[in-house]
């Protein structure tokens, strides 16, 4: 047996116990070799086993790298994703605003000459071609805006007011705003009786005459003949809460049972046909359901074909038990003469001549501004009770002219300041308080509406 030729530690083994590798009986040489054999094959397994597990961790450690790898290039693209994602959305956000102030310019320029001539001795045509004219500024008006609010209800930037107002008087002013439409298509209009009136409750009128609107507009346009009706009831609740119910029932079409849930949906319409005989946008009740349901109500549907429909508005308000009239509800009438200096900043040289008019109807004194420069220099130089800023001007802008307006200093830097922009996105009312205004009015302006407004800031009527 050749020592050279035994493991180790059967080497270790043989001399521990015999001594020296000679010394070993020679019976035992084939029961050696099989234990030799077997350590060197165990240390051929383990040098394997070892070699596998260098393999292993280093191909573990690879596909490690690897997938960290993807993670981050996932990430990144995920990131670019994003804020490719926010960008197209800014931009869409911008592009919306800047159409929105495009089409309200010119548009507040259509609405404040018919308003004009509505004060005007006209004949029976005439005054017939006028609300014509305003129907459709106000259908315009109504699709720039629920274009809008899509926007906003996408980006989750819908917003709501929280002010005393009166249900009576917003169901009143939509009705009286919808008789001229039902008229010129011989439909009887049909209002509340008013036996008992609601009280005053917090929320945001304006959003509930939006509502209003479409439903209102909807059962007009489908109805061919008989009547749109619209009642109100309500009761009062614990909490110091109001529940109002408002429906609006119509003689029209009707809708299709398989339809209702779907005309809820943006775009979607009952009658989808390239021939249909109805316009719309398919937008109204869409927006329409998600303001209600912003403001915690439900708008449900009851309809029969070919007998008509029921929308009806049911919300839940707080009361308010010591309103302040507001301005807008004091005002839709012209009534007294204003007796107001206003100083009109405006650009455009249709506007500024048609809100020029609109002040003198209400009695006010005008002088104008083409710019935020002049503004400044009028202000320095003049007396006003009240600034009407448009905020988008060459020169220097709405915003810069506020702030160098404030910079002046006592009563003349005090003087009341109203944004009366075509600006009309999110945010736009709060950026204008922040640069230091005191009120938004967002063209279009209805004559009742700038009067109301002058009415609340005129001298001896500042808010404090």
């Amino acid at each position: 047996m050749n020592p050279q030729d035994l493991h180790s530690l059967l080497l270790r083994q043989i001399r521990q116990r015999f001594g020296r590798v000679d010394e070993v009986p020679e019976d035992l040489f084939d029961f050696l070799q099989v234990v030799n054999d077997a350590y060197h094959r165990a240390d051929a397994d383990r040098a394997m086993i070892e070699r596998s597990l260098e393999i292993s961790s280093e191909e573990l450690w690879e596909a490690n790298e690897a997938l960290e790898e993807r993670v981050r290039d996932r990430t990144a693209a995920l990131e670019a994703a994003k804020e490719a994602a926010e960008a197209a959305s800014e931009a869409k956000s911008r592009f919306l605003a800047n159409m929105s102030h495009e089409m309200r310019t010119p548009l507040h320029g259509v609405m404040g000459a018919a308003q004009l001539l509505e004060y005007r001795d006209l004949d029976t045509d005439s005054r017939r071609l006028l609300e014509m004219l305003m129907r459709s500024a106000r259908a315009l008006l109504s699709l720039i805006d629920d274009t809008l609010d899509l926007a906003k209800i996408e980006e989750g930037r819908l917003e709501f007011e929280n002010v005393s107002f009166s249900p009576q008087a917003i169901v009143s002013e939509v009705f009286e705003r919808m008789q001229p439409v039902a008229r010129e298509k011989r439909l009887r209009l049909v209002g509340p009786d008013w036996r008992e009136i609601p009280p005053y409750v917090l929320g945001d009128p304006t959003r509930l005459g939006q509502v209003l609107t479409n439903l209102m507009g909807n059962a007009i346009k489908f109805t061919r003949v008989g009547s749109v009706e619209v009642a109100m009831d309500w009761e009062e609740r614990a909490g110091e809460k109001v529940g109002l119910r408002i429906e609006v029932r119509d003689s029209g079409v009707g809708v299709p049972e398989d339809k209702r849930e779907a005309i809820f949906q943006r775009f979607q319409q009952a009658d989808t046909s390239t021939t249909r005989t109805h316009g719309g946008s398919g937008l109204g009740l869409a927006i329409s359901r998600e303001i209600v349901e912003r403001m915690g109500g439900r708008l449900e549907l009851r309809s029969t074909e070919g007998v008509g429909s029921t929308f009806t508005v049911a919300l839940e308000l707080p009361i308010d038990r010591q309103p302040k009239l507001a301005g807008g509800e004091a005002g839709r009438t012209l009534g007294a003469a204003v007796d107001a200096r206003v100083l009109l900043v405006e650009d455009n040289a249709t506007n500024r001549l048609v809100a020029r008019s609109m002040l003198a109807q209400i009695g006010c004194a005008v002088t104008c501004a083409t710019n935020g420069r002049e503004a400044v220099e009028q202000v320095r130089e003049g007396e006003f009770d009240v600034v009407l800023m448009d905020c988008h001007m060459p020169t220097l802008d709405g915003f810069g002219a506020t702030r160098q307006i404030r910079a002046l200093g006592g009563a003349r830097g005090n003087v009341p300041i109203v944004a009366m922009t075509a600006s009309a996105v999110s945010g736009e009312r709060e950026r204008c308080l922040a640069h230091g205004m005191d009120d938004y009015l967002s063209k279009p302006v209805e004559l009742h509406s700038l009067r109301a407004m002058l009415d609340t800031w005129k001298p001896g009527r500042k808010p404090s």
